[in-house]
């Protein structure tokens, strides 16, 4: 019985029907000293009431000048708030990498930023779901 209450509670208080998605506005938080995250989507960033938010995420193939070895893939991130506070961060990790490139403009983006290692992106989730 309680996990049925717990159930219910939940889907009240976060309701989203069939034909329906999740467009979070984007939110900065800071966490502690050099740990931010910033969460997010690229289309309530696009419906928010301001024009200051921004949640963008892509990825730059670089080529080697003279064409000899591998492109390098890098990922970036950026968030603006609503208060014009902004996050970035930049990742050649290749998961990262794989993530970001599965963003849609209906994705919630999280990443959090380590500003002790200059701006790397400590993690990213792209969450698809409804």
């Amino acid at each position: 019985m309680k996990f049925f209450i717990y159930v219910a509670a939940l889907a009240l208080a976060f309701p989203c029907f069939a034909g329906q998605s999740l467009s979070p506005e984007v939110t900065i938080t800071v966490n502690s000293a050099t740990v931010t995250t910033a969460t997010g989507s690229v289309r309530g960033a696009a419906a928010s009431s301001d024009a200051l938010q921004l949640m963008s995420c892509k990825v730059i193939a670089t080529k080697p000048s003279g064409a000899i070895g591998s492109t390098t893939l890098t990922g970036e991130c950026v968030a603006v708030d609503r208060a014009g506070v902004q996050l970035s961060c930049i990742t050649v990790d290749s998961k990262q990498v794989e993530a970001i490139e599965t963003l849609t403009p209906l994705s919630t983006v999280t990443f959090i930023v380590d500003s002790s290692k200059r701006e790397t992106c400590r993690s990213i989730t792209i969450d698809n779901s409804s």
